[in-house]
Order: structure tokens, then sequence, then C-alpha cells
């Protein structure tokens, strides 16, 4: 027989109990989901990648063969990819040591990094890192067609 002060458990206990065992695991659940840093989002490249490009490349890199320099376009997906003429590639999908474009972007010397100082134009730290992490997915996405009214 157990003490009259021990609690003997009733079905509205047993309840109460199992409620708050969900409880719990459903709060963990949102914790997990709601502490994960934004930048662990997988890089899109009409999101992430295309308007960084568009502001700081395109005018030298493009499709107007009067502007462009070093024969290299970031408008295509085969000159993303392409083999420059120096002989190196300048996106190497999935490796971004290996990426010309990778390396010229983080350069500290003013004679190889992009956008060049002349321009005026600068990566944050934060537009480098989002190109980075499309050059580490290795899924180089060609330029799609964006919708006219996307603000593209």
């Amino acid at each position: 027989m157990l003490p009259s002060h021990f609690p003997v458990p009733t079905r509205k206990f047993v309840y109460t109990k199992r409620w708050s065992w969900m409880a719990g695991f459903v709060f963990a659940g949102a914790v997990l989901v709601m502490g994960q840093a934004p930048d662990s989002r997988t890089v899109e490249f009409n999101r992430d990648v295309r308007p960084i490009l568009s502001d700081n490349c395109i005018l030298c890199h493009g499709p107007d063969a009067g502007t462009r320099e070093a024969n290299f376009r970031l408008d295509l997906e085969s000159g993303i990819t392409a083999m420059l003429d120096s002989g190196k590639q300048a996106v190497v999908p999935g490796n971004p040591q290996q990426s010309e474009l990778v390396r010229r972007i983080i350069s500290d010397n003013p004679d190889v990094l992009m956008p060049p100082p002349s321009s005026h134009k600068r990566l944050s730290p934060e537009q480098v890192q989002v190109l980075q992490d499309w050059n580490s997915h290795g899924r180089i996405t060609k330029w799609e067609r964006v919708p006219e009214d996307s603000g593209y």
C-alpha cells in the first residue's frame, strides 16, 4: 500500500504527461529549424547570384562585344565554365579553389582583383561568400529567362 501523500497516477495525469512529451518534441524541432543560420540556405542562381553578376560583372563580361573584356562572358553558361586565354577555367563547378573567378574576387592584388578598382565597384563580403557557395555547390545554372515584372 502506498502512503497517503504519494500521488496516484490518474488517467488525466497520464494524458498530461504524454502531451508534455509531444510538446517538448515540437518545441525542440522548432528550435532546430529556427536556429539554422540564414546563410545555410541553398544558393539559387536567379535569386542570389544573378543580381551580383548583373550589378558588378556583366558590363565588362556580358553580351556586348564592344565593352567585353578578356573575351570572357558571364551571361552564358558556356562562358561561365569556359577555359580562359590564361589556360585556367573561369568557374570549376564544385571546386572554388580551382576557379579563376573565385581567385579574382578574393585577391588582394589590385591588378588581379575583380571587379577592378577602376570600376569603382566592390563586392561585399556577403556577395563574395554567395559566389563561393554557388561555385561550391557544383551546379552552374544558366541565365534562365525571368519574367519582365520580376525586378531583374
